[in-house]
């Protein structure tokens, strides 16, 4: 009897395998696998929980009249897989061996749906209507067919979509969202379609000894009309300054008219040391694995770039952003140590080249959620958002500061801004998700989360989005189930685990979320836990006072999400204690105590 066919799309932790254009994605971002890995993966993921044995392994995928080494093609095919999925066979997650039998896959695998228009990741927010002309850069094209040559075209990719998002009248689609196009094969103009924009840029890169080699072309994405085109070539020291050369050729080819400040592409022209230039492309390249280990193999790259060039502000900018990123879920490192050391480099960034847009938004998020410094952190995203206003990061964290100062609903309109540069980006969606819910919002929140299931569904954000939503509609069962998956699919994240607990306690289930406590306890040994965590099982717990003590722990160790807490619903049974005012009061928040969000609006403005 025939096996029954593998589903098109199947989920599993933060990852989703679509088996028809052969692609594995986690979080959104896309993962290289070679065919072969691919089809194990299938195999293994439709018989969840049970042996597939080496035999069947070798009759469906190495049939008898293939000339090869069985043994060896197999395990180097698991090998792979389990790189891709940073899996680890003494402590597997996903793919367990059976000794000298075979595999069993032991992870929750659910079948995707795939919306009827065929793609994966819908934006549901509208497009603007204000004039400005859009455009995507789709990723380069690796000529040298080397995947250990990846990092160039993808490096090329980001740097040209970071130039030509300088251009004050050009909306740019940021990188995450373009590059679920590699190797697609769609029409430009289904493409355009997807992303919402009128132009589509095209390019290629090759490496030659120490040269580069790049061509790029301009197209009229819904007319599939092609506009311009040029080829240039450069040694390393020169690339990036000719991708703003490249930026600004194609700015105006677009229109004529679309005008940019040429302080803008200053900052680029130095010529960089090719030893810094080619570190600090594998640095941007390893950074997009999203994972605590590939965060940690980009700050490598970023240090040897600027050992080989101590000027090269882009590399101390980066590596500002790697800390940033270590914060949730990872929390390698206290926020107090990432925090101190995104600012740093990105002070030094910002003293090199003041024009460094990323520094701007990097010391921005550093003032606002670590130093509570509200009037610096508003001015460093603003002078960021000047210079890059394509931006999604600096959008989102300009709606972090109104979302202090009590102006949630432009908080909301700065996500839903971010939203449509990076359409396609689970984090930039959930960003909108979280700031409808701190805007007490909660119905228009859930709406937005229903949408959403199709594509976020397996992203722990989301899931941890529809948690907080599903409390404040005190339906537990939703609640409960929505955390356990954001859980699994985060790894076991201490900021999920810990609602998770209050969700459970909320429902009756106090035993439980004791049980959770003492995990976090357990975590907190070997790894970062905040405070603000145990605080939330405490509260759950109707254990006020300690609750109230484990929040001066987390004012100690400036935990990351503290300035949330009068906004966040989940601390409203502390509002009305003197000690919770009296927090509230040292770090600062400039927000009316004890008023909702909608009246603190309100009589901000009258």
């Amino acid at each position: 009897m025939e096996p029954p066919p593998t589903p098109p799309m199947l989920r599993f932790g933060p990852y989703l395998a679509d088996f028809r254009s052969g692609e594995l994605r986690k979080s959104g971002a896309r993962i290289r696998l070679q065919e072969k890995p691919l089809r194990v993966l299938a195999l293994l993921a439709e018989r969840q929980g049970q042996l597939v044995t080496r035999e069947e392994l070798k009759k469906r995928l190495w049939p008898d009249d293939t000339f090869v080494d069985f043994e060896t093609g197999l395990n180097t095919a698991v090998s792979k897989l389990r790189d891709a999925l940073s899996d680890n066979a003494e402590k597997p997650r996903y793919i367990e061996t059976i000794p000298r039998r075979g595999y069993r896959f032991v992870a929750t695998v659910a079948q995707a749906e795939t919306p009827p228009d065929g793609h994966t990741a819908l934006s549901s927010v509208p497009p603007k209507d204000d004039g400005l002309r859009s455009a995507a850069v789709l990723p380069f094209e690796n000529l040298s067919h080397d995947p250990t040559q990846d990092y160039l075209s993808d490096g090329m990719t980001e740097a040209l979509i970071t130039a030509l998002s300088k251009m004050n009248k050009l909306r740019v689609i940021s990188r995450t969202s373009v590059m679920q196009y590699q190797k697609a094969r769609k029409p430009l103009p289904e493409i355009a379609r997807e992303l919402g924009v009128e132009f589509i840029v095209e390019g290629s890169v090759l490496q030659v000894g120490s040269r580069m080699r790049i061509a790029a072309q301009l197209i009229d994405g819904r007319r599939d009309q092609h506009i311009w085109a040029e080829r240039y070539e450069e040694d390393f020291s020169g690339v990036l300054a000719l991708l703003e050369q490249t930026a600004a050729a194609v700015a105006s080819a677009v229109a004529g008219r679309v005008g940019f400040p040429t302080s803008t592409l200053a900052s680029a022209t130095r010529r960089i040391a090719p030893a810094a230039a080619q570190a600090y492309l594998k640095g941007r390249h390893q950074f997009y694995r999203f994972t605590e280990e590939g965060l940690l193999a980009a700050i490598e790259c970023y240090e040897k770039a600027i050992e080989a060039d101590p000027k090269f502000s882009l590399a101390y900018s980066a590596m500002a952003y790697a800390y940033c990123a270590m914060v949730t879920p990872v929390d390698a490192l206290p926020p107090r140590t990432l925090f101190e050391r995104a600012g740093a480099a990105a002070r030094k960034a910002i003293s090199i080249d003041d024009l460094n847009a990323e520094a701007r938004w990097v010391l921005g998020l550093a003032e606002l959620m670590f130093h509570w410094n509200w009037k610096a952190g508003e001015r460093e995203t603003h002078l960021a958002l000047e210079l890059e206003p394509n931006n999604p990061e600096a959008h989102i964290v300009m709606a972090v500061y109104h979302h202090l100062v009590g102006e949630f609903s432009d908080g909301v309109a700065e996500c839903e801004e971010a939203c449509l540069l990076d359409p396609f980006s689970p984090f930039t969606r959930t960003s909108l998700h979280f700031a409808l819910y701190l805007a007490r919002q909660n119905e228009k929140a859930m709406q937005l989360l229903h949408a959403d299931r199709n594509w976020l569904s397996g992203f722990f954000k989301y899931h941890a989005a529809l948690g907080v939503c599903a409390i404040q509609d005190q339906d537990w069962e939703t609640a409960i189930v929505e955390f356990q998956r954001a859980v699994e699919t985060s790894g076991g994240c201490s900021f999920v685990k810990a609602r998770l607990a209050y969700a459970l306690a909320a429902s009756g289930r106090q035993r439980d979320a004791r049980v959770i406590f003492q995990e976090l306890h357990d975590r907190a040994r070997s790894r970062y836990v905040s405070g603000m965590d145990f605080a939330l099982v405490a509260i759950a717990l109707c254990e006020i006072d300690v609750a109230l003590d484990w929040l001066d722990k987390a004012y100690e160790e400036r935990a990351t999400h503290l300035i949330h807490i009068v906004s966040d619903p989940l601390f409203d049974p502390l509002r009305k204690t003197t000690r919770f005012r009296d927090l509230v009061h040292r770090i600062g928040i400039p927000n009316v105590l004890g008023q909702t969000p909608a009246q603190t609006k309100t009589q901000k403005e009258n």
